[in-house]
């Protein structure tokens, strides 16, 4: 990452909030939000993709000549070694992107790159300072479950891929409970971007 941009990482486990930090960040005007999910998926389902895509997943993944997001969902949730083919392909384009994003940014923004797997693929060390949105189990599967109606096996399964709350509370520089008000959430963000800009030394928890 280009050590002359101010660039944090935004973290967290599905469910913890991580988003609505992020949205919460990006009303202020010198902050601009990069979220990886949103850059995968525009290069899953860019027409230029779609070949790899296919060699990747097979035919059934494609449907009326586009990549079929259901189908791919349910490829990649029953066969680890697509997912891992796919992640393959494309988590280096996602960061290639990050990357020409920040190059081509003003030198007075902050950026701010959110990605669920910043630890899980070692990029950690690419950012001044890991942000990492938490919360408690029981409010994370609730938020799962009202989201993606999934139970709490499917929900287990999938959290398998990614590293422990814990680790990633104890490896942040800043980390945010986001179980809590939607008022009072948006102070602790307030708290954050304070933190931030004024370069405060130390972690930061709340």
């Amino acid at each position: 990452m280009n050590k002359e941009m101010i660039v944090y990482g935004l973290t967290g486990n599905m469910g913890c909030g991580k988003s609505t930090v992020g949205k919460y960040l990006q009303k202020y005007d010198d902050i601009c939000v990069l979220d990886c999910d949103q850059i995968s998926k525009e290069i899953l389902f860019d027409i230029e993709n779609r070949q790899n895509i296919e060699i990747i997943l097979g035919s059934n993944s494609i449907e009326n000549g586009v990549v079929n997001s259901k189908a791919v969902s349910e490829i990649i949730f029953n066969n680890l070694t697509k997912k891992q083919e796919l992640e393959n392909f494309i988590h280096p384009l996602v960061w290639q992107k990050v990357e020409e994003k920040v190059q081509n940014g003003n030198i007075n923004t902050i950026f701010i790159v959110e990605s669920a797997l910043i630890y899980e693929t070692k990029k950690e060390k690419d950012f001044k300072g890991i942000i990492v949105a938490t919360c408690d189990k029981k409010e994370q599967f609730n938020r799962i479950k009202k989201r993606n109606n999934w139970s709490d096996n499917e929900i287990e399964e999938r959290l398998k891929n990614q590293l422990l709350n814990n680790y990633k509370e104890e490896n942040g520089l800043i980390v945010i409970n986001t179980n809590c008000p939607r008022q009072e959430l948006e102070l602790k963000v307030k708290r954050l971007y304070s933190f931030i800009k004024s370069n405060e030394m130390g972690k930061l928890v709340l």
